[in-house]
């Protein structure tokens, strides 16, 4: 018998009780469309939290339904359907993606060719081949995280935990025979343990998210919803948003590839 057997049983016992229905868990029996389904969820949930991703991937999957479907999609049309998850840098990553995806006969399915991809590191490679493949890689992600710190103390070296260690024990504790279904309810019980007031403070990649309200990032984010009614000029920009700092948002989006600047105009960008 295991030594994590206890452990396992506590995180399975949560998941068969208590584990949530969400809708890019639904997944397509097609690989390449599992693919799609399991890139397009990976990738709005790196920053954003799964309340708001459940609407917002619906809503793209209506829209989007296949990678053949989404490679047509100019990237305004994408950038509008990604509006309400933030971070517009992400919509530029999974346009690109889907670019290099669309024209490949055979879909990544190893950690280096996945990382490979535009805005996919390693952890988001790992998810994928576990989601999509049922592969016992594993992966570190805020939950997981979550997970094993309260789990396992011993991990803590001097109060703080790395990534490399945690990374360590979900290796020796993967369910080899399901690990899409065990990353599910890790996923699961971590959310369960962080609504109990269980942090992962004491890791040194624990990173608490700055203030949106007045930030660049929302300047940001308000210039890019502003263009996708139309093109405007920089002037225009200045005088709607009366923030010194408009100019330099505006150059924070281009060097994204978020959007472009011609003489005056300032626009989407659609080309790849």
């Amino acid at each position: 018998m295991s030594k994590y057997t206890e452990f396992q049983s506590v995180v399975k016992d949560y998941y068969l009780t208590q584990g949530r229905v969400l809708p890019w868990r639904l997944l397509s029996d097609n690989p390449r469309q599992r693919f799609y389904e399991v890139l397009i969820s990976e990738v709005m949930l790196q920053q954003t939290q799964v309340r708001r991703v459940v609407s917002k991937y619906s809503e793209w999957m209506t829209a989007l339904p296949n990678l053949e479907v989404a490679s047509t999609a100019d990237f305004q049309e994408l950038l509008a359907l990604w509006q309400g998850l933030g971070y517009n840098r992400r919509a530029r990553y999974l346009y690109d993606c889907i670019a290099l995806l669309s024209s490949m006969p055979k879909l990544p399915d190893g950690i280096d060719s996945l990382t490979g991809l535009p805005g996919i590191g390693v952890n988001t490679a790992g998810a994928i081949l576990a989601y999509c493949y049922n592969k016992p890689v594993a992966f570190v992600e805020t939950n997981i995280r979550t997970v094993y710190m309260f789990h396992f103390p011993d991990l803590a070296v001097e109060h703080t935990v790395s990534d490399k260690d945690i990374l360590q024990r979900v290796s020796e504790t993967i369910d080899t025979d399901n690990p899409r279904e065990w990353f599910w309810a890790l996923m699961d019980y971590g959310t369960y343990l962080k609504s109990q007031g269980v942090t992962n403070r004491a890791s040194k990649h624990y990173v608490r998210q700055s203030k949106f309200e007045g930030s660049l990032r929302q300047l940001r984010a308000r210039i890019v919803r502003e263009l996708l009614q139309g093109p405007r000029s920089i002037n225009h920009l200045e005088k709607q948003f009366d923030d010194p700092r408009t100019r330099d948002a505006v150059q924070t989006l281009v060097k994204e590839r978020t959007i472009v600047v011609s003489g005056d105009l300032v626009s989407i960008q659609s080309s790849k």
